[in-house]
C-alpha cells in the first residue's frame, strides 16, 4: 500500500493518508463506499465486502483500486477492525 500511494515509508504513508481507512478513499467516493460496505457486511454472515473506488496518491494522481474486506472484532467482541487487501486496477 505504501508504494500504491506513491509513498516512500510507513511514516510518509501515514502522513499522506491520515492513517484512517476513510481518508484512503477519494472524497467523492466515500459515501458510496461506506454504504456499499455496510450493505454488504450486514447481509453476509462472514462480514465480507468487495468495493471498487479511487484513491488519491501523494503526487495528486488518481488510481482505481479493488478492496476485498472482512470485518473482524477485537477479543472484547465489541471493537470492529477492518481487514482489507487492496488490488490496483
Amino acid at each position: 500500500m505504501i508504494r500504491m500511494f506513491g509513498c516512500f515509508s510507513f511514516e510518509d504513508f501515514m502522513e499522506t493518508t491520515g492513517g484512517s481507512f476513510v481518508t484512503l478513499v477519494h472524497p467523492e467516493d466515500r459515501c458510496r463506499v461506506d454504504k456499499d460496505i455496510r450493505d454488504q457486511i450486514s447481509g453476509s454472515p462472514e462480514k465480507l465486502d468487495f468495493v471498487n473506488y479511487r484513491i488519491v496518491r501523494k503526487d495528486g494522481s488518481l488510481r482505481r483500486v479493488e478492496e476485498f474486506g472482512h470485518r473482524v472484532h477485537e477479543l472484547d467482541g465489541r471493537t470492529p477492525l477492518p481487514s482489507f487487501p487492496f488490488s490496483p486496477l
